[in-house]
Formats: structure tokens, sequence, C-alpha cells
């Protein structure tokens, strides 16, 4: 086993996701606590140490998608500041030289939104179960990178990250969640490590150069690989045995209307939706030449009632409210 602990020492995470920077990114992804930790290790130069840290990291980049350890957050309103952007060049006519551009001249301001969440517990773990403990080597030149991370997500956002000995996770004053890789059962899509991040990263640190501009950095890294994540629900020993249905992963369908003389659908209804889906599961299966599953169709091969679970499918109707009108949703 290896893991890393994360704390934030704000008890606040400001961080947004890649595809919308009006909602935090919680809990905290892999790929992103890699990104802080190539960052850190990109500012000690050219030497030794540096050879021996970067052999590190790719190390831990060559691993699997580890779990994740997090409690839950309450995300704050988002608010847009508007900050000024990079420098314009000003070009000094009697030296020809650049100028840095002065504020409020040629410094446009454009906004800027933060997205920011109070944490239930500023302990984040990450763990590779089936990592086998690294050669000391690695393992000091990790923690003395660890010991340089300073932040996760934005400049605000200060952490400390430390390698963990002990399964820390299980003594929390608030209970932390559980997230493994389950890409056939995934609640969430977090970005992930693999092999060549560094050397991207790397890439993108140094920048490119050219005759006309030096300096020129190209655009932003982003990590593009992605992994689905489920949340792992303990069972308590003193719980009663009931469905073989795992009530905290139901497949949702919206219905919609189309056309008809119907706004909607009542739950009266419930018995002819379901018939038609399964039907229309059925048919699919038969276009493409697949054999249905005894799960799906309720049946074994000889066409006699299953004795093995199978399918359900049940209505969610809109009910319990002042103004609930009974419609299937």
């Amino acid at each position: 086993m290896f893991a890393l602990g994360i704390r934030y020492l704000n008890g606040w995470v400001a961080a947004s996701q890649v595809n919308n920077f009006d909602q935090v990114e919680w809990p905290p992804h892999p790929g992103r606590v890699f990104m802080a930790m190539a960052a850190a290790h990109f500012q000690e130069g050219d030497s030794e140490e540096d050879r021996k840290e970067r052999k590190a990291l790719e190390w831990l980049e060559s691993l699997d998608a580890p779990e994740v350890f997090a409690a839950d957050c309450e995300e704050r309103p988002a608010v847009t500041s508007y900050v000024p952007v990079n420098d314009k060049p000003i070009l000094d006519n009697k030296k020809g030289m650049p100028l840095q551009s002065a504020p409020g001249i040629t410094r446009d301001r454009q906004a800027r939104t933060f997205a920011r969440a109070w944490l239930e517990n500023e302990n984040v773990f990450l763990r590779w179960p089936k990592a086998t403990s690294p050669p000391r080597e690695i393992a000091e030149s990790i923690a003395k990178i660890c010991g340089r991370v300073t932040r996760i997500g934005h400049s605000s956002s200060f952490v400390q990250v430390r390698v963990v000995e002990k399964p820390e996770w299980e003594n929390q004053s608030a209970k932390l969640q559980k997230w493994i890789p389950n890409d056939a059962q995934a609640e969430r899509q977090f970005r992930v490590l693999g092999k060549g991040t560094l050397k991207y990263l790397r890439k993108q640190y140094k920048g490119t150069e050219s005759k006309k501009k030096r300096n020129v950095q190209p655009p932003r890294p982003r990590i593009s690989s992605w992994r689905g994540y489920a949340l792992e629900w303990e069972k308590s020993a003193d719980s009663v045995p009931g469905t073989v249905f795992d009530e905290k992963r139901l497949i949702i369908l919206r219905l919609r209307r189309e056309s008809g003389y119907y706004r909607a659908l009542g739950v009266v209804s419930t018995l002819r939706v379901t018939s038609a889906l399964q039907k229309a599961l059925i048919k699919t299966a038969a276009d493409l030449n697949i054999n249905l599953p005894e799960e799906i169709s309720g049946h074994k091969a000889d066409k006699s009632p299953s004795e093995r679970p199978h399918l359900a499918i049940l209505p969610l109707a809109y009910v319990g409210s002042e103004h609930a009108d009974g419609r299937l949703m």
C-alpha cells in the first residue's frame, strides 16, 4: 500500500471544475494532486536531486488509479471578480526595450469566477492499495516533493501534503467517504494520472522557444485521462438483509413528451410505461441479434419464469409536495 495525505489548512477548498468554473471540484482529482506535485518538482531546477524526483514521479504515474477518501463539502455561492489580465508589452522607442504596462492604462480586467466550498473534514487521502512500498530513494524523493506543495487548486487553497504510512482515514472526527475506481457504476468522473503525464507537464511548464518571441507559453496544461469513480458503501454488521438491488446506484431515465394529447402521464400509467420499456429492451436486443440475458427478460431460455434476481423498473412520480400533480418524471 502507498498513500498520500492532504490537509486543507483554511478548512475550505478553492478549485473549479475544468468544464464548469462556477462549480467546485471536490473531492480533488488525483490528476490535480499530481499536477501540484509536478509544479513543486519543476521549481527544483536541473540537478541530481531533480533526476531523483523525476524518477519518483514516474513511478507514481505508473500506478493504477488511487482510491480517494474525502468528506462532504458545502459549496459557497460563486462570486464573480474582475482581475487584471496579463501584461501587454509596451516598446520603448528610444531603447527598443519592452516595458511593463501601467495598471489602468493597457491592462484590461476580465470577469473570473472562483468556486469555493467549506469542508466537513479538512483531511483527504489518496491510497494505492495494490502498490508495493517504493524503494527508499523514491519514497524520500516523494516526501521532499510533498513538503514543497503549498496549494492544490487556486493559489488561496493552501494545503499540507505528506506520505501516509498508517490508515489515518479510519480515525477521523468527521467520517470520510471512500471513492473507488469503478467505470461500470461510475457516479463521477475524476481526472487521473498515467504514463507520460510528467513528460507532458514538463513540456508545458518549460514552454517553447521562438526566434521572434522568447518564452512563448503554450496553453495551460490539461490532463485528459479520466476514470469513473463510485462511492463504496459500507454495510453495518447489524443491518437486516434486504433487496438484492443496489439502492445507491439507480439508472434513472427521464420521461419526456414528444407528441400526443396529454402533457404528461400519471402515476396510474406505471404498468403500461414499464411494460413498454421492457418490450423496447427486448426488441432492441432482437434487432442487434443479442441473446437477452435472463437478468433483463425475467425468463429462462425455455420461457419459464426466472428464479434468479432480474431487472426491476419502478416509477419516480412527482409526489410529496404542495403542488405535486402525480405525473411520472
